[in-house]
């Protein structure tokens, strides 16, 4: 019998429960062969041939053949074989109620003589056992925040309203079908929470870096709100955002374009050398030219592992530019997410507004909402105009490399290769062609499921370490 039809085979219905009131239980679910020794000449039906399904309402959770690979201990006196079919967790006071299906897998053929005119018989054991309780990351960081927008709070968390934000008309579904465009609104007005200030407890180990990367911060993207985390120093100081040459790809220029859906350094994080941890090239300087980058196992800047890669969720970005010197970090914010593009006249297509990806880089709002604010306040110095920002406002702001300019992902629409730069003294400007030569250090949104194994955020020792939901 083909899968198809033996889903439509009757089946048998089981709830499991777990009675506790605050813990939640790991459960393992068995199928038990029962097979009567007493019986003269017993003809039962080889597990081998037999296919189980699991599934809650319309939901299958699992289709598996009794194979020797699932055999586990039993635990009912008269089985004389178990099979392992599902290990699931259920939260405290809840219950779950699955229906069980069982048919012969179609390949039993005429020639399979054992099969014919054979029973089979069995009964369902679930197994339970005590679970550590969850503590999803995202939790953890809404519960430490400060509710007062200008503190940073104990733990460098703040909360960060942006239900005034300003956000564009997009048409988002044409981008992506699971997305439309009132949904996306909801999503990039809703309150986010912000790592801010000098040295905030924020160290995350990712990618086997101890304390190698930091939150940014709970924030939000059109799919709902992210972990959104980024590499705790450069990858390397001296790359190119993008350096193609004249007329090649989106460049209309020698010095590169900045539409980062085709850039080079996008390439190179999102499907080259960093990304599949091997040594290779990284852009640097104009039309292509290139240095050698080692991202290999043993490098100090190594790229992503395939653990890391399963905990970075695809995302679409916004990228909205603007054609001024940076604005206060409000008004940056609404302009990443707006449909402000360069329109030059040499473009043969606009620039545009999303782009679909894993790996990218900060934008200025990131940078400005992650001030403490010092002796200004952190008020005053969110209203600011970041390119114009002073010591007092960049000094307590983690984000700020005071070694080297650091690219962001936005886009300056007044040319077609202008790119927003974080400068040292902790200004944002525009005046960075995209193949200018600037520190690059990645950033990526984690899947919500993203538990915390262990840690508190703080450096080095007791940097947060993560799990994936089992």
């Amino acid at each position: 019998m083909s899968d198809s039809d033996g889903m439509k085979e009757p089946y048998y219905q089981f709830t499991i429960s777990n009675i506790c009131e605050n813990d939640w239980a790991s459960y393992q679910i068995n199928i038990e062969t029962i097979e009567d020794s007493t019986e003269e000449t017993p003809k039962y039906l080889p597990e081998k041939y037999i296919k189980a399904n699991l599934s809650v309402g319309k939901d299958s959770k699992v289709t598996v053949k009794l194979e020797d690979k699932l055999q586990v201990e039993k635990t009912i006196d008269e089985a004389v074989r178990a099979y392992k079919l599902l290990v699931a967790k259920l939260a405290p006071g809840s219950t779950i109620t699955y229906d069980l299906r069982l048919w012969m897998d179609e390949g039993v053929t005429m020639e399979n003589t054992d099969a014919m005119n054979a029973t089979y018989e069995s009964k369902i054991s679930v197994v339970f056992s005590y679970m550590e309780p969850q503590v999803y990351l995202a939790d953890k960081i809404k519960e430490q925040a400060s509710k007062d927008e200008n503190v940073c709070g104990d733990n460098g968390i703040v909360e960060v309203s942006h239900a005034d934000a300003t956000i564009a008309d997009i048409d988002y579904h044409t981008f992506d079908e699971k997305l439309n465009n009132e949904t996306v609104k909801s999503n990039l007005k809703m309150t986010e929470y912000r790592y801010c200030g000098e040295d905030p407890n924020n160290y995350v180990t990712f990618n086997n870096e101890t304390a190698g990367w930091r939150i940014i911060g709970l924030v939000n993207t059109p799919e709902g709100q992210r972990i959104k985390i980024i590499r705790a120093t450069p990858l390397y100081l001296k790359l190119s955002w993008d350096n193609k040459g004249l007329n090649e790809g989106s460049s209309i220029s020698s010095w590169g374009s900045n539409d980062w859906s085709d850039s080079r350094l996008q390439e190179l994080l999102n499907k080259g050398a960093y990304y599949n941890r091997i040594n290779g090239n990284c852009p640097t300087g104009q039309n292509n030219a290139t240095t050698d980058c080692d991202f290999g196992d043993d490098s100090e800047t190594p790229g992503l592992t395939e653990e890391a890669k399963k905990m970075i969720d695809k995302i679409t970005w916004n990228l909205g530019e603007y054609d001024l010197p940076a604005s206060n970090t409000k008004s940056m914010y609404n302009y990443e997410r707006g449909t402000i593009v360069c329109t030059n006249s040499s473009l043969t297509n606009p620039r545009p507004t999303l782009w679909q990806g894993e790996v990218g880089l900060m934008y200025p709002s990131d940078y400005g909402y992650a001030t403490g604010g010092g002796s200004l306040g952190r008020s005053s110095c969110l209203n600011f105009s970041l390119a114009a920002w002073s010591s007092n406002c960049a000094d307590v702001d983690w984000l700020l490399n005071k070694s080297s300019s650091q690219w962001t992902l936005s886009p300056n629409s007044i040319r077609g290769e202008l790119v927003y730069v974080v400068e040292t003294l902790g200004h944002v400007v525009y005046t960075g062609d995209a193949s200018n030569p600037h520190a690059v250090s990645p950033v990526l949104y984690l899947k919500p499921n993203v538990e915390i194994a262990g840690g508190q955020g703080l450096n080095n020792e007791n940097a947060y370490t993560l799990k994936l939901e089992a």
